[in-house]
């Protein structure tokens, strides 16, 4: 992973109530968040190797969504998806990441029904 940026996302695992606000980076073939959960201020910093991502997609129901919206699902090996969506206003945002994990992850632009397999 040779790509490199600073992209600013909320994130939260499937299933998991809190949230993270934060970034999202590219380091030493890893995707790498950073960020905090808001009523906590518990700071959390996760690397997610990129043979670890199975696929990214876009989210299909509100199960999916982060903080009311519907972003991106990181389909992971033997764990559990994490859920992110970018972090600021527009239509193209959405797009925008997926261009950058594309890159990131060295994968085809995805289509927008879905994204990276």
């Amino acid at each position: 992973m040779s790509a490199s940026f600073h992209y600013p996302v909320a994130w939260r695992r499937l299933g998991a109530r809190c949230h993270y606000a934060g970034t999202l980076d590219a380091e030493d073939g890893r995707l790498m968040l950073r960020g905090r959960e808001p009523s906590t201020g518990l700071e959390v910093t996760l690397g997610i190797p990129e043979y670890a991502v199975r696929s990214v997609r876009t989210a299909r129901s509100d199960e999916e969504e982060v903080v009311g919206v519907r972003g991106l699902v990181l389909d992971l090996a033997d764990a559990i998806p994490l859920l992110l969506r970018p972090l600021g206003v527009g239509p193209l945002h959405d797009d925008e990441l997926a261009r950058v994990l594309a890159t990131a992850l060295h994968r085809p632009m995805p289509r927008r029904d879905v994204v990276v397999a």
